[in-house]
């Protein structure tokens, strides 16, 4: 029980420039708090060696905005419901993903019910 408490509690993360020196390989559902509004720094957070990212971001319907554009997605092979219930954002610029090795991206967008700019130009799908 305690774990549910804990996510419904965190309202905001931060990411100072030392998180740049991890480089984690896996970060699904890395963001699944439902209460998560903001997040601080995530341009520190280093994807390079990132292979899943699915519901990374699954289920933040309160988050209102979201700088993905730093993100290094070369080596990402699912990102499925990556998006899903993200229902506060508007917009969302995917231009810089690298998706040339993604296998899996059903449900990226599930439930984006206010998500009116989406560019996802560069994906290889």
């Amino acid at each position: 029980m305690w774990h549910d408490e804990i996510q419904e509690a965190v309202k905001k993360v931060v990411f100072t420039e030392s998180c740049s020196a991890y480089y984690p390989t896996d970060l699904s559902y890395f963001f699944y708090y439902p209460n998560l509004t903001e997040i601080v720094g995530i341009q520190y957070l280093n994807t390079s060696k990132v292979t899943n990212m699915r519901g990374m971001f699954s289920g933040c319907s309160k988050l209102k905005s979201l700088d993905v554009s730093h993100f290094s997605t070369e080596n990402v092979k699912n990102m499925g419901s990556m998006f899903n219930e993200c229902s506060s954002l508007t917009s969302l610029d995917l231009s810089n993903f690298n998706t040339s090795k993604v296998t899996e991206m059903d449900m990226m967008f599930n439930l984006c019910s206010n998500l009116t700019d989406l560019n996802v130009s560069n994906f290889n799908t």
